[in-house]
């Protein structure tokens, strides 16, 4: 008898979310806004991405309702309805993009430990290394004790890592001045009239900031199939983004009149940190400092789960191997967390070569988990009149699918090269996945868009050395 995985609450679900999306970026939005923007656009940008990733949200939602048969979250739709190669390579994009997230922000956590622990260098030492590895092996260990353990846990540390990040927000509500508010906000017209195209350019820049931050907001529709109640899916991405959304905006906000622009910007990271140490003293940065491990442990757990979860439905699927969907005794998929823990292992090998490891990793996360979110989406807009979904219904996906095509504009020639690079690895992998499920490949048009994606593969690889320079 097949064993039945285990289900968590919609407490478990909205953690899981918000575990995944809070990671280190919340302690360093400021610098990130302020090294672009004045507070005014900083703030337009995040009413932008707010529409769109909480479009994108909604949008997850309506499809958890609307094809509640549909497993596999955020890539099981493309699966579902755009053929083979389509859902395979939204399945191989998440898995990449998980485990991507899960070693850069490993590698961050170790460079954040240096602050106390002077051995661990800038994270891309020996020890580092070796505390990564240990630290990825406990994550498995966690896994395989069982989903609701592991969740139950990752809770607990959420509470105790958004400690330190309300504390600074009522410190900073205490210290905010009215005068260096109210002089970034006059900013954009000190010098005479608004120009429009600085204005643009800078919320382009700044819009890349907003994208990234909430990377892991997705993570709830994996847990689809393991849901106490499949609604719970639905509502837990929903009130997740709207909790981690209002975060961003007050962090962001509140910083601009604590400091002026050019000393946010000029701050080292994590930049939370350094405002605290300006306002109350020393103490402060080791409060944020510590708030930034505590974060990292928990996106870690988070991402440790959904990249386990990944691996198992891709297999229950038929996207990987069979050997992914095994549980053990405790109803976990112990086997694709086995796996992906071993790859990670070897990937973090790199953090003692390349001295560029964690900014290569974290953004080529970003790169590839814009596909799993556009094929989503289009899967939703190809699907919605034989669903007979309402245009109240459509309308969330419209929005997201013009917001993630304009993610794609602003993302820049680096974002290019990375997806191309990801998706050729893809390609190939998708041939050997064929092979494994026996599948004939006789579809000409799928020939054409793999040998395409095989060219920018090639293409991606002879610019490898301009990758680096952009890093």
């Amino acid at each position: 008898m097949k064993k039945e995985p285990q289900q968590l609450s919609l407490m478990s679900l909205v953690a899981i979310m918000v575990s995944a999306a809070v990671g280190s970026g919340v302690f360093n939005l400021m610098k990130e806004m302020a090294l672009e923007t004045s507070v005014i656009v900083a703030g337009l940008a995040w009413v932008i991405a707010g529409l769109g990733m909480g479009a994108l949200a909604v949008t997850f939602s309506n499809l958890n309702e609307s094809f509640p048969n549909v497993e596999g979250g955020v890539f099981g739709y493309a699966v579902s309805g755009l053929g083979d190669l389509g859902g395979f390579m939204s399945t191989w994009m998440y898995w990449l993009a998980v485990l991507f997230s899960s070693i850069a922000q490993v590698s961050l956590l170790f460079n954040t430990l240096a602050y106390f622990f002077p051995i661990f260098g800038d994270g891309q030492n020996l020890y580092s290394v070796i505390g990564a590895s240990i630290f990825f092996w406990s994550l498995h260990f966690l896994v395989s004790r069982g989903t609701e353990s592991a969740a139950v846990f990752n809770t607990i540390v959420l509470i105790a890592k958004f400690v330190p990040i309300f504390v600074f927000i009522i410190i900073a509500i205490i210290a905010f001045n009215g005068d260096i508010f109210i002089e970034s906000v006059g900013r954009l017209t000190s010098s005479g009239p608004i120009h429009w195209g600085n204005v643009f350019h800078e919320l382009k820049a700044s819009m890349l900031v907003t994208v990234w931050a909430f990377v892991g907001m997705e993570g709830v529709t994996v847990f689809s199939s393991r849901a106490k109640r499949r609604s719970d899916v639905g509502k837990g991405t929903v009130y997740g983004f709207g909790a981690v959304t209002l975060l961003y905006l007050i962090v962001t906000l509140v910083s601009y009149g604590v400091m002026t622009q050019e000393q946010l910007a000029a701050l080292p990271n994590p930049a939370m940190g350094y405002i605290l140490e300006a306002v109350i003293g020393p103490w402060g940065a080791w409060i944020i400092n510590l708030g930034v491990i505590i974060s990292l442990v928990g996106s870690g757990i988070s991402w440790a789960m959904i990249g386990a979860e990944t691996g198992f439905q891709a297999s229950e699927l038929d996207m990987f191997p069979k050997l992914f969907s095994r549980l053990n005794d405790k109803k976990a998929p112990a086997t694709a967390s086995f796996i992906r823990t071993m790859i990670a292992q070897i990937v973090v090998l790199l953090l003692l070569v390349a001295t560029q490891a964690y900014s290569l990793i974290s953004r080529l996360s970003g790169a590839t988990v814009v596909v799993p979110y556009f094929l989503a989406t289009v899967f939703l807009l190809l699907n919605s009149r034989k669903a007979g979904l309402s245009f109240s219904k459509q309308l969330p996906a419209w929005i997201a699918f013009i917001y993630l095509g304009w993610i794609f504009y602003a993302s820049g020639y680096l974002f290019y090269l990375l997806l191309m690079l990801s998706l050729g690895l893809g390609a190939v992998c998708f041939v050997a996945s064929q092979r494994y499920y026996n599948c004939k490949l006789n579809n000409q048009v799928l020939w054409i868009v793999w040998f395409m994606l095989i060219i920018g593969f090639v293409f991606a690889l002879y610019r490898l050395p301009v990758i680096m320079e952009l890093i």
